[in-house]
């Protein structure tokens, strides 16, 4: 697959690596995604394998946070705070037909690791990370006032925090300490979609 995004990319584009798979995302454009999303812990015990389940999403990117909350049309958080090897950050929202919308403010890190932050709204009495993403889960006391977690998770493991606040459920992914999930969190500013 991302053979074939450079293969079809258009001249002088910059690969975006993120959440929603590869993608070009330079300028206010539409196009089309594909989620890969892990299983969680309801693998039947006779099922020796990982499953993975593939969905389209329709995605936009957009110069700015706060052009990104009004198509995402609400309040949005973005981090101030990136680590010093993330390059370009970009502003995309996805349109899920199984699900709601996402909102994702990211960079890649020199490594080509994505780094950043990934909003969508919080389903009241929705589960909580711990019980469908599989990993090793702490809550800091420096996020309890977001429900905050963090904890090494998914496949492979890497480390990341979810938090909640106004309504939104936000994961950080890419960081590769505490303290920089820390420094995101507390950097974090809210684009307003009025």
């Amino acid at each position: 697959m991302v053979a074939a995004a450079a293969r079809d990319a258009p001249r002088g584009a910059r690969a975006g690596s993120c959440y929603l798979g590869p993608r070009w995302c330079s300028g206010h454009r539409q196009h089309w995604s594909t989620l890969w999303a892990m299983a969680g812990p309801q693998i039947p015990a006779d099922d020796h394998g990982i499953r993975v389940a593939i969905e389209e999403a329709a995605s936009e990117t957009y110069p700015s946070a706060l052009e990104l909350a009004r198509a995402f049309g609400s309040t949005i958080l973005e981090p101030l705070w990136w680590p010093a090897d993330a390059g370009e950050i970009s502003y995309c929202a996805a349109r899920f037909s199984s699900g709601p919308t996402h909102y994702e403010i990211e960079s890649v890190r020199r490594d080509g690791v994505p780094v950043g932050v990934i909003g969508h709204f919080d389903i009241a009495g929705g589960p909580s990370p711990q019980g469908w993403l599989d990993g090793d889960w702490s809550e800091p006391r420096e996020l309890a006032h977001l429900r905050g977690l963090i904890g090494r998770a998914g496949f492979p493991r890497a480390l990341q925090a979810v938090i909640y606040d106004d309504g939104l459920e936000i994961h950080l992914v890419g960081y590769k300490t505490e303290d920089e999930i820390l420094s995101a969190v507390t950097s974090l500013r809210r684009a307003s979609s009025n």
